[in-house]
């Protein structure tokens, strides 16, 4: 999978931009808050992801705009293929709309597995040592990818267990007429949840090998990962929907459903033991680079062609050692790289990005000392150092 061309008008700070990638590294440089990321978040929205930066809709519109677009020419699936993104009111009524080779699309969920991608960015380094919630997302962004079905399987369970607690908290305020129905929604809770924890605990039984090997590598073999599916549920539909009986008074009186597949979590374990607890920083970096590593392993075994990587930032958070096994693991994928400076051992395609905008040239006053990167290294003289 690669993407051909990208266009954008009225998207976060870009006013507007477009640009034709390289087929391997392209390297994003510019100063913070200029736009870097705002181009690798609008190139993720085409996974039929929402923001990996958890931002509402109306934040990615320009501010003092009505609208924005996002568009990508791309190759997948043996072809080339088109999408577009829109945000802002229309006049069906509609404030986004989605076309996937000039066809109009309801929802975000019909690019899913169509042009797959995986991001890295500062924020995944702290997954393991943050709450479940942390791990749960990651978790459900790698399997909608794989299995586009899941993120509308997943939406439907989070609003059967918001109409679950509308109703717990009425019957906490005294009400009576509803106890009847709350053995509707379990039993709508269970047949939804058990499979979100039957995929959930099958992706991460499928990507552990992959991510073991990976920090083997980093590692040196010295340390073993494994990944452990944590399940408040228990195993199967009737285990699930005796708990869910069990905890029932508790339910009530708190307000809330505190079991099922919205309270599990995904334990890293390094040498037998849970990193969140035992691990060191750089246990736990090595473990998130693995786990990203692994997720497009997995990718492209199931689609035949390696997914897009996103790289924002990332490696000025790693050190000497995990940059270079990073960059070594990078070769025959398209690679999308943010960072403030050039370093000395990532080659590819430069772009400079200043107030949303992104060029072949660097931006006067903001010349960093650029060493060893050049789109055309090969043609670098000894010695010379090179801005594009």
């Amino acid at each position: 999978m690669r993407i051909l061309r990208f266009e954008a008008e009225n998207f976060r700070n870009i006013k507007k931009a477009g640009f034709s990638p390289s087929s391997g590294n392209n390297i994003l440089i510019g100063e913070n808050g200029q736009g870097k990321t705002n181009f690798l978040e609008a190139l993720c929205l085409f996974t039929g992801e929402k923001s990996f930066r958890r931002a509402k809709e109306s934040d990615l519109i320009r501010f003092g705009e009505k609208s924005a677009r996002i568009s990508v020419t791309f190759f997948s699936q043996g072809r080339e293929q088109s999408a577009s993104i829109c945000y802002g009111p229309s006049e069906d009524g509609q404030n986004r709309r989605i076309t996937l080779n000039g066809v109009n699309k309801k929802s975000p969920s019909a690019l899913c597995g169509v042009l797959c991608m995986v991001v890295f960015s500062p924020e995944d380094l702290r997954v393991i040592k943050d709450g479940p919630e942390e791990r749960r997302k990651l978790i459900d962004a790698s399997v909608t990818q794989l299995i586009p079905s899941y993120g509308n399987l997943l939406r439907t369970y989070e609003r059967t267990v918001f109409q679950r607690n509308s109703l717990l908290h009425e019957l906490n305020g005294g009400g009576r007429y509803g106890r009847d129905m709350l053995d509707v929604w379990d039993e709508r809770l269970v047949k939804l949840g058990s499979r979100i924890i039957k995929l959930r605990r099958h992706y991460a039984e499928r990507i552990s090998p992959y991510a073991s090997e990976r920090y083997g590598e980093i590692s040196g073999g010295r340390e073993e990962l494994a990944i452990r599916y944590v399940s408040t549920g228990g195993e199967g539909e009737k285990e699930f929907l005796c708990r869910l009986r069990e905890t029932r008074s508790r339910d009530i009186s708190q307000g809330t459903t505190g079991t099922g597949p919205h309270r599990d979590d995904a334990e890293i374990i390094i040498g037998g033991k849970n990193s969140r607890f035992f691990g060191s920083q750089g246990q736990q970096r090595s473990a998130v680079l693995a786990l990203k590593l692994g997720e497009a392993s997995l990718l492209e075994e199931k689609y035949g062609e390696p997914p897009v990587l996103l790289l924002d930032d990332v490696l000025s958070e790693l050190d000497t050692g995990r940059q270079e096994y990073l960059l070594k693991k990078l070769g025959g994928r398209q690679v999308f790289v943010t960072c403030c400076e050039q370093h000395a051992s990532l080659k590819g395609s430069v772009r400079y990005v200043s107030g949303g905008n992104i060029g072949r040239k660097q931006p006067e006053g903001n010349r960093r000392t650029a060493v060893n990167v050049s789109e055309t290294p090969e043609k670098k003289k000894k010695g010379e150092r090179k801005c594009i």
